[in-house]
């Protein structure tokens, strides 16, 4: 549970948090409260990671979704129609992916500075805060 461990006081205060595919799961509120809690839990100088699913500048989340499913699930031979629809399913109803102006927005709400971009695409992105 991402909430317990963040506000757990734990003796050593982490210098580093990695969030891997996985906020795009909440909602825009939702991730601005984690990466809130994430701000006050790494030490002065510590590092965000986040990578995640990323929508364009200007694109809808429903939007992002046709694309994805055009242009990423498409290719996936590998697995079966009924795989594919679990995909499908899961995204409806679970991804939120925001833009790169959102996320950052957001970790400045949260106290944490932009220090670079590490991977993007038109899909995928992967910046590094920091606590400053």
């Amino acid at each position: 549970d991402l909430a317990t461990t963040l506000d757990s006081k734990a003796a050593v205060r982490p210098n580093l948090v990695l969030a891997s595919y996985s906020l795009h799961h909440f909602e825009a509120s939702v991730i601005g409260e984690i990466v809130s809690r994430i701000a006050r839990a790494i030490t002065e100088g510590g590092t965000f990671l986040w990578i995640d699913l990323e929508r364009q500048p200007d694109e809808s989340r429903e939007d992002y979704l046709r694309r994805y499913w055009n242009d990423e699930v498409k290719s996936w031979s590998e697995f079966s129609p009924e795989q594919v629809a679990e995909v499908v399913a899961h995204m409806s109803c679970g991804d939120f992916p925001l833009t790169s102006g959102e996320r950052k927005d957001v970790a400045k709400r949260a106290g944490l500075q932009w220090q670079s971009s590490l991977y993007d695409d038109t899909i995928y992105a992967a910046d590094r805060f920091m606590k400053t």
